[in-house]
């Protein structure tokens, strides 16, 4: 159980500590180091072992904050405190773990431009062209499927080239996709296209048996 102290001996405490210091009091560690005092490492030790799980209230932090904010520290305690970081293994381990992750992402994006993609195929990935009347039924697709039709999802969506060959322009060899889906097909281009295919077999049946509109048939 924690002892709770009044307001009143808080402030004798304080008054008391403040003159022995005025007076010459001096720390008991003041000049030791750990590689010379035994005292100094079980200090250390004991300190640490009580703070193991201890939680910092969002008060305490505040008026930690507060009372550090627009501090200037001397350039003798700059010069302290990153000998103090340099020397600490955990501190210089976190630091390269983090550069190390970073250099990874760099090397992988090098890694994987032009031929070194896994999705290259002779440089067609390049390949803009689009035939001007995909502009006009790409709208009619899109108002056919409304949706994509893998996921279901209604978000940015574009208008797949089932056989890979853009200048084919049949309804039959376009479907709506949304982004995420769209970028799948381009891995296992086989087993997408047979997939795509049969998405297709199947909303034209259901088509011919849920609607009497002829003008949405002849979509097809």
């Amino acid at each position: 159980m924690v002892r709770k102290h009044s307001e009143e001996t808080k402030k004798k405490m304080r008054e008391s500590a403040l003159n022995s210091w005025k007076s010459g009091r001096k720390a008991w560690n003041k000049g030791l180091t750990k590689s010379t005092s035994s005292r100094v490492v079980e200090n250390a030790k004991a300190i640490s072992k009580s703070l193991i799980g201890h939680f910092v209230s969002k008060e305490t932090r505040d008026k930690i904050g507060s009372a550090n904010s627009g501090r200037i520290l001397t350039k003798e305690h700059r010069l302290l405190i990153s000998k103090g970081v340099k020397n600490n293994p955990n501190v210089m381990k976190s630091r390269f773990k983090k550069w190390h992750i970073q250099s990874d992402e760099i090397n992988s994006k090098k890694a994987s431009k032009g031929n070194k993609n896994p999705a290259w195929i002779d440089g067609r990935s390049y390949d803009k062209h689009y035939l001007p009347e995909f502009r006009r039924i790409r709208k009619e697709i899109l108002k056919r499927d409304k949706c994509c039709q893998i996921c279901g999802g209604n978000n940015k969506l574009c208008v797949h080239h089932i056989n890979y060959n853009k200048d084919n322009n049949n309804p039959d060899n376009l479907l709506t996709l949304c982004n995420s889906c769209h970028s799948k097909t381009n891995h296992n281009r086989n087993r997408w296209l047979v997939d795509c295919k049969n998405i297709i077999s199947f909303n034209k049946r259901e088509c011919h048996k849920q609607t009497d509109n002829y003008a949405w048939r002849e979509r097809w």
